[in-house]
């Protein structure tokens, strides 16, 4: 986790977690990467998908945050 506590990188994972599910939906990584492209939803929708893309082992949709653990490791 490159310089990071694990504490540190369960914060970021529940900042994107917004309902508390303990996993990152595809509309909670789109949302969050809305505010990032400042409204552009083509944009963050084709990053989403690469992020899912990269990070969903289990390819149940949804990132764990085990499979956000592992991402960053």
């Amino acid at each position: 986790m490159a310089g990071h506590s694990e504490k540190e990188i369960k914060a970021i994972f529940d900042a994107f977690d917004t309902d508390g599910s303990g996993e990152i939906s595809r509309r909670e990584l789109v949302n969050a990467l809305l505010q990032l492209y400042k409204g552009d939803d083509q944009k963050a929708k084709a990053v989403a998908y690469n992020v899912l893309k990269e990070t969903d082992f289990d390819m149940n949709g949804k990132v764990s945050w085990n499979e956000f653990k592992n991402a960053l490791a």
